[in-house]
């Protein structure tokens, strides 16, 4: 097989010179003869071209050219062992080129762009971006088509930071009287202590200790007094602010942590495939809590800071202009470096939360499966991955922090440079007698309150990186949309009658992935539909479409005649129901758990649904009955007793709809048997769409359908599919040879 080769920096400039700017340029490895060889799909904003590299000559040899006038579509085509790249001209259908099965996903992808660009103006072509499959799962700025970091979900060089700190300030704005109370009563403290220096300095040492006047003892007495006081308002000031800063900081956290989690309820599922649960429970809890500190006490402090500043400075240079002038020399200087690594910083700690982000996720995967990592003696590995992301996020911080630890001590040396200069002129002016002792123990003691609010400014931004790193990634939550979301003149169904039809239903998580393709069926009310399948033929995926927890791509699914999408969700979610394969129950009650979807249920309801669920012999076999809690996820049932449990759940619901997936996949033959007689029951009346691997569960079905690949092979009644002695009548066949193997294997053990 020949050498894969990159395009060369030197005909990539020719092309673009000649041809247009380069948007696709995509390696095959067949010719049109079928031999490899080394082509390329070159797609420019005027051109669409192919060319073959001669490793002899190597050169550029052109095969193919079109310009973009003369296309109409795009699409690939798969065949046996390859696949081919064809356009629609005005008058005929033209191969682009082939490629081998290793390239089917990029030319699938290259197909979507280049269907897209056909309709583009030449301009409009100039700013199209082409995200190849190897992007497939990054995400672009739609504003400057940079890569967005796996960190975040905005773009880091198209954010604006005025923007953040301008919402940010508008969420604490209901609190905005607490708030001004809180800076006035910091503003006083900061006022008060700025009094002892001036008293324990000028007055004490100079007018007190240094002159020694006659009523000195008096005076002595009323500096003393005047410390106290000072002293005593500051600490009761202190007080105050505190209880009040409390208060308004657990208000600000629970509204914007209720918010944010309101907000996450609202999203669709298709926002959870692609995250980790320990990454959005991290956004919920460290970084809803670094911005309360942030609005509560950073605002607060940042003003009381700056006000200090300009107040110190001006006490200082009313005291000795000169020695002020000296510490403020280096001030400049250390707002200038602290700026200048904004960026880079910025960059650091943002990494440093996508990392711990990242920990807390594998923490959350490990701590839920325990189990299953305890039943395959897994510890060792699980402590690896969880090392391994611990690790990337010492990494992480190690040079964030390190970086910082390095900057901050040289902006503190640059302060202190300052005072240095004043222990020199102000210790050879009181030397000479032209400044006071008084007054050098003053300018000091103010100095270090002066370098305060400038080493903080200094730290400015550490300060506002972290908070508005963790403000970005608390508003991508409150931002987010759902993917399915109520049309504007939504349909009320408050009654289902319960008529279901799939029509022409394509559908794949992925936009070039098909899951279902060419999905129809009907169902009327009250009818029972079985689905059957191998494991990821597409059987959960058309009952997630069904509760529309995803949209379909293309194609339309009807309930009563009316398109889903324009049904209030509100009335499709309240009269479905289902029982998962995998059953889910929460931390508390069997009681309910059962009466989770009826939180409003009497007992006499729960025990009525849980005994047709065959439930209720289990469940009161428990010392405390139906005040048993069950547990994390329902550990302290057997699988067979959460899945009667979820049963329970879903009689108590009373659906119109009901989804059975699996639903007797988790119990023996003598407990199937019992739950097969309560579903037989539950499905009297209602439309009921069961997915199976136990053929004798769907034995009341009305119609199966047997998906293979996303695509219906077969559909029918259980009596015509037998006899056309297809698929289905061999899966048949197949479960009754293995029942009947099973059975004289258990007759052979008897016997001996």
């Amino acid at each position: 097989m020949p050498q894969v080769r990159n395009l060369t920096a030197a005909f990539r400039e020719e092309l673009e010179a000649r041809k247009g700017k380069i948007i696709i340029s995509q390696y095959s490895d067949i010719n049109r003869e079928g031999v490899y060889s080394d082509l390329w799909l070159i797609v420019t904003t005027r051109f669409v071209e192919v060319y073959q590299y001669k490793k002899d000559t190597e050169e550029f040899d052109l095969q193919v050219s079109f310009k973009w006038e003369q296309i109409r579509s795009v699409k690939q085509q798969n065949l046996v062992g390859a696949g081919v790249l064809e356009a629609t001209m005005a008058e005929d259908l033209v191969v682009l080129l082939q490629y081998s099965n290793t390239y089917t996903r990029d030319f699938n992808y290259v197909a979507k762009a280049m269907e897209k660009l056909v309709k583009l103006s030449e301009a409009e072509k100039e700013g199209f971006i082409f995200h190849s499959f190897k992007d497939s799962g990054k995400q672009y700025c739609k504003k400057c088509g940079r890569l967005i970091p796996e960190w975040s979900d905005s773009c880091p060089a198209c954010i604006d930071k005025g923007a953040i700190l301008k919402r940010l300030f508008a969420y604490a704005w209901p609190f905005r009287k607490q708030l001004i109370i809180l800076t006035i009563l910091m503003l006083g403290g900061t006022v008060l202590d700025l009094i002892p220096p001036y008293l324990s300095g000028v007055i004490l040492i100079d007018k007190v200790l240094g002159s020694k006047p006659e009523n000195g003892i008096q005076l002595l007495l009323w500096v003393v007094i005047g410390l106290f006081v000072t002293q005593f308002l500051a600490t009761a000031f202190a007080v105050i602010r505190g209880r009040m800063a409390a208060w308004l900081s657990a208000s600000l956290v629970y509204e914007l942590r209720k918010k944010t989690y309101e907000s996450l309820q609202r999203l669709s599922l298709s926002y959870y495939d692609k995250r980790q649960t320990g990454a959005i429970m991290s956004r919920v809890v460290h970084d809803v809590n670094r911005l309360n500190n942030f609005l509560i006490e950073g605002v607060q402090y940042f003003l009381v800071q700056i006000l200090l500043l300009i107040g110190i400075g001006a006490i200082l240079f009313s005291i000795n202009p000169k020695l002020a002038f000296l510490v403020v020399i280096p001030a400049p200087l250390v707002v200038f470096l602290s700026f200048h690594f904004w960026k880079y910083i910025w960059k650091l700690f943002a990494s440093f939360w996508h990392r711990n982000s990242k920990m807390t996720a594998v923490l959350n995967d490990s701590l839920s499966g325990i189990r299953v990592i305890k039943a395959f003696a897994q510890e060792e590995r699980e402590i690896d991955r969880f090392d391994q992301k611990s690790y990337e996020l010492y990494n992480a911080s190690v040079q964030a922090e390190q970086t910082w630890a390095t900057l901050f001590p040289w902006l503190s040396f640059l302060l202190t440079l300052g005072s240095l200069f004043v222990y020199l002129i102000g210790g050879r002016d009181v030397l000479l007698g032209v400044a006071t002792v008084g007054q050098l123990v003053t300018f000091m003691n103010y100095i270090w309150r002066f370098y305060g609010p400038l080493q903080f400014l200094s730290r400015i931004t550490d300060w506002l990186t972290r908070s508005l790193t963790s403000a970005e990634r608390v508003f991508e939550i409150l931002d987010a949309q759902p993917d399915v979301v109520d049309s504007p003149n939504a349909i009320r169904l408050p009654q289902i009658k319960g008529d279901v039809a799939f029509e022409d239903v394509f559908f794949g998580y992925e936009e070039h992935e098909p899951v279902l393709q060419n999905i129809s069926f009907n169902l009327s009310s009250g009818q029972m539909l079985g689905v059957i399948g191998h494991s990821g033929a597409g059987k959960s995926t058309i009952i997630n479409l069904l509760c529309r927890f995803y949209d379909p791509t293309e194609g339309r699914i009807t309930i009563d005649g009316v398109d889903l999408k324009e049904i209030a969700q509100q009335d499709i979610r309240s009269q479905v129901g289902m029982v998962l394969q995998e059953t889910f129950l929460f931390n508390g009650t069997i009681a309910e758990n059962i009466a989770y979807a009826k939180p409003s249920a009497t007992m006499e309801e729960i025990i009525r649904a849980a005994k047709i669920a065959n439930a209720h012999d289990f469940i009161t076999a428990f010392p405390n009955g139906y005040d048993t809690f069950v547990g994390e996820r329902g550990a302290r049932l057997s699988g067979g007793e959460r899945q009667r449990v979820a049963i329970a759940r879903a009689i108590l619901h009373d659906p119109r709809i009901l989804i059975l997936d699996e639903a007797t996949s988790s119990v023996d033959t003598e407990t199937e048997v019992k739950i097969q007689e309560a579903i037989d029951r539950l499905i009297q009346n209602r439309t009921t769409v069961a997915i199976a691997h136990r053929l004798s569960t769907l034995r009341n079905a009305d119609k199966l359908i047997i998906i293979e690949e996303g695509n219906i092979i077969e559909a029918g009644s259980p009596d015509e599919l037998l006899e056309k002695k297809g698929h289905y009548y061999n899966l048949v066949m197949a479960q009754e040879i293995s029942k009947k193997e099973k059975e004289v294997a258990a007759s052979n053990e008897q016997s001996a």
